[in-house]
């Protein structure tokens, strides 16, 4: 597994955006973004889970670094090992069907 990443990046101030063929800071006068390659970053800290984000075809977690409010959306592929295992006490699931197939869902009954 490579330790470079292709990113997207402003050649005038660095700032790298892969949403966008511009660079949103430097504006006059524009910058047309440029492919380059640099390392991996890796960032550690404590996180919690404000949302998610489901399409038909991926599921993501959005963490939140507690200390510097940063934003990561983590593959749910990710979180299956990390939660093999955890018990939850007290769920009452009821079956629902969903298109052809049956399902489960988690019945909050607790207000």
């Amino acid at each position: 597994m490579s330790n470079m990443i292709k990113i997207f990046a402003c050649p005038n101030c660095g700032i790298e955006d892969n949403e966008s063929t511009y660079c949103p800071k430097c504006t006059n006068p524009r910058h047309y973004l440029k492919e380059r390659l640099r390392l991996k970053k890796i960032v550690e800290g404590d996180y919690i889970i404000i949302g998610y984000v489901g399409t038909a075809t991926n599921a993501e977690i959005i963490l939140q670094d507690i200390e510097t409010q940063e934003e990561f959306n983590i593959s749910l592929n990710q979180f299956f090992p990390m939660i093999k295992g955890l018990k939850f006490e007290d769920l009452k699931l009821r079956e629902r069907k969903q298109g052809q197939k049956y399902s489960w869902e988690i019945v909050n009954d607790k207000k």
